[in-house]
């Protein structure tokens, strides 16, 4: 039986670890750990994007890379999902998403540092398998919170169809149902198993990997600087490489054993 009464928060924050660490949590438990997660993550984005917006927002260095970012390539993809933009439009949109960005790839770094113990062999099984499952359940919570976000700014918000067109709202609910549907049926039944461990390690720590540079070379002026040009071209091997590892040869021998 769960309980949500406690006499202090201190009881609230043992409950919820008993939970983390017990190998025979059930879904319903491992779920609130995920609710648990949402509100952490919402809380840090809240803190992170208040910390950089006024630090970056209409700064001249982020509006001339975004300005080149939109001729290079955000216009077309803009179109091609469905964001009925001007220029001045897409600009702001970018630089007000922005800030976002950022706390989005330190996240899923966060995500992904949970499987570290388990990978290397730092603490015994049991403890490692509980951090590593704490990699999905951040995961979940964290996109649970960015759909819950997706859906309020189309549904509530005055301009939420601009904002946030058909064509968005779908990619996001596929791309996020994923982790969301399986994280909790994996950690039932493969909690203690290494390999969804590295799994959740790849999938993350790619993911950080490439948004970061993403983000980094938006910054590059590659049409008037041969050595920002050579930096964009050698981060995105770099990430490209990292991809092909994770989430193709390391994930069919992870997938066949």
């Amino acid at each position: 039986m769960i309980t949500f009464v406690f006499s202090n928060p201190l009881d609230a924050v043992e409950h919820l670890k008993r939970i983390v660490f017990d190998g025979n949590a059930t879904a319903l438990q491992l779920f609130i750990i995920v609710l648990v997660f949402a509100i952490l993550w919402y809380i840090i984005f809240a803190i992170v994007k208040a910390i950089i917006r006024p630090l970056v927002h209409n700064k001249p260095w982020l509006r001339q890379a975004l300005e080149r970012d939109y001729e290079r390539s955000s216009k077309k993809m803009f179109k091609e999902i469905g964001l009925e933009f001007t220029k001045e439009e897409a600009i702001e949109y970018t630089m007000n998403d922005w800030p976002k960005m950022q706390a989005i790839y330190l996240q899923h770094l966060v995500g992904s540092m949970f499987c570290i113990p388990s990978l290397l062999g730092l603490t015994d099984p049991a403890t490692a398998s509980s951090l590593a499952i704490c990699g999905i359940l951040s995961e979940m919570g964290w996109e649970l919170q960015d759909m819950t976000e997706i859906l309020y700014i189309r549904y509530c918000k005055k301009d939420g169809k601009k904002l946030m067109p058909g064509a968005i709202v779908f990619i996001f609910a596929l791309h996020h149902s994923l982790t969301t549907s399986l994280g909790i049926p994996m950690i039932l039944y493969y909690r203690n198993m290494t390999t969804l461990h590295w799994l959740c390690f790849n999938l993350q720590f790619a993911a950080a990997l490439a948004l970061m540079i993403s983000e980094y070379t938006k910054l590059l002026d590659i049409a008037n600087s041969q050595r920002q040009l050579r930096q964009f071209k050698t981060l995105n091997v770099v990430a490209f490489a990292v991809m092909i590892w994770t989430r193709v040869i390391h994930w069919i021998y992870l997938i066949s054993e």
